[in-house]
C-alpha cells in the first residue's frame, strides 16, 4: 500500500494530464456533437409549438381562414427561426386537430368544430402540401461543420496533449535514469578505482605499440586521458571503466567542455554503456561543432581497442613493447 501511495505522488501530475487528455476528447468529440444536435432539435421543436399555437389561433378566430395564410405562417416561421420544420403542411395541420382535442378547456362541441374546419383546410391542399417540405441545406451542413470542428479542434488538442504527456513521460524517465545513475556511480564504482587504472593501462599500451602515432604525455586534470597525432590529425580520449552504472552526463559534460575550440577527433571509450542523455549530448555535440566530433567506442579489454584501432586508423605499423622489468 504503501508502495502504491508513493507511485501515485510522484506520477500524480502524468494521471492528471492523462485524464485531462481524456476529458478532452470526450467533451470534444461526445459532448459537444451531442450538445449541438439537441439544441438544433430543441429549436426546431420550439418552432414547431408555436407554429402550431398561431395556426390555432388563427383557425379559432377567423371563420374565414384560407390555406394559403397557414401556408405564409409556417414559412414565416421558419425563415425568422432560419429552422426547417420536418413535417409538410398536411401533417402540420393533424397535429393542429391533434392538439385542440387535447385543450380540455374547450367544449367538446368546439373542439369538433375546429376539427371540422382544419379537416376542410386539409382538403384544400394542392398535391405538393402532402410532400414533405423541403429542408434547407444550409441549416444541415452548419450543424455539421460545427461537429466536425468539434470533433476535430479536439482531436487535435489531444493529440497534440499526448505528445506533450509523452515527451514529459520520456524526460521524467531519462533524468530520473540519470539520477539512479549517479547513485549507483557513487556507491559502486568508487571501488572500481584499480580497475579503471588498470583500463587505462592497458589503452595506453595499446596507443604505444602503434609506430603511426604520437602519443603526448597524459594529463588527468585537463577532462581527457591520452591526446595523439595520427598524420595531420589530433586525437583525444577519454576513457572511462565502470563495474555497473552507466556513463553519466558529469563524464560527457567534462569532455565537451574541453574539447571547445578544438579540431581533430574525440574518442569516448567505456565499458558498460550510456545514458540516454548521455547519447542525446554526443549527438547534440556532433550537429552543433564543424571542426570536432565525438564517437562512442565501447569495448571490454585491450584486444577489442587495438582491433577498434586498425578499423579506424588503418592497420598501421605496430611494434612489440619492450619488457622494461
Amino acid at each position: 500500500m504503501k508502495t502504491f501511495l508513493n507511485w501515485l505522488i510522484k506520477n500524480l501530475s502524468n494521471i492528471f494530464g492523462l485524464i485531462g487528455i481524456l476529458l478532452t476528447i470526450y467533451f470534444g468529440s461526445i459532448y459537444a456533437p451531442s450538445w449541438f444536435r439537441e439544441y438544433q432539435n430543441e429549436k426546431v421543436n420550439s418552432s414547431q409549438r408555436q407554429t402550431i399555437q398561431s395556426i390555432k389561433e388563427l383557425v379559432f378566430s377567423d371563420s374565414t381562414v384560407s390555406i394559403n395564410e397557414i401556408q405564409t405562417i409556417v414559412v414565416a416561421k421558419e425563415l425568422d427561426e432560419r429552422v426547417t420544420i420536418p413535417y409538410n403542411f398536411y401533417e402540420i395541420l393533424t397535429l393542429c386537430q391533434l392538439s385542440f382535442m387535447e385543450d380540455k378547456f374547450l367544449p367538446l362541441a368546439k373542439r369538433q368544430d375546429l376539427l371540422k374546419k382544419l379537416e376542410i383546410l386539409k382538403n384544400q391542399l394542392p398535391e405538393k402540401g402532402f410532400s414533405v417540405i423541403q429542408k434547407s441545406k444550409s441549416e444541415s451542413k452548419s450543424i455539421l461543420w460545427a461537429e466536425i470542428f468539434s470533433i476535430s479542434l479536439s482531436l487535435l488538442a489531444a493529440f497534440a496533449g499526448i505528445i506533450s504527456f509523452y515527451k514529459k513521460f520520456k524526460s521524467d524517465k531519462e533524468k530520473q535514469e540519470e539520477i539512479n545513475n549517479e547513485l549507483e556511480n557513487v556507491s559502486t564504482d568508487k571501488e572500481a578505482r584499480h580497475y579503471a587504472y588498470e583500463f587505462e593501462e592497458k589503452l595506453s599500451e595499446a596507443l604505444r605499440k602503434r609506430s603511426d602515432i604520437e602519443l603526448t604525455d597524459r594529463n588527468y586534470d585537463r577532462g581527457i586521458d591520452f591526446q595523439f597525432t595520427h598524420g595531420d590529425k589530433m586525437f583525444y580520449i577519454q576513457a572511462k571503466f565502470l563495474t555497473r552504472s552507466k556513463i553519466g552526463l558529469n563524464t560527457i559534460h567534462t569532455l565537451t567542455n574541453y574539447l571547445r575550440e578544438k579540431q581533430g577527433e574525440a574518442w569516448l571509450i567505456y565499458n558498460t554503456d550510456l545514458t540516454t542523455l548521455v547519447k542525446k549530448e554526443i549527438e547534440k555535440f556532433n550537429q552543433t561543432n564543424e571542426f570536432i566530433k565525438i564517437k562512442a567506442i565501447r569495448i571490454s579489454n585491450e584486444k577489442e581497442f587495438e582491433k577498434k584501432l586498425s578499423e579506424l586508423l588503418g592497420n598501421g605499423n605496430i611494434s612489440e613493447l619492450k619488457d622494461t622489468n
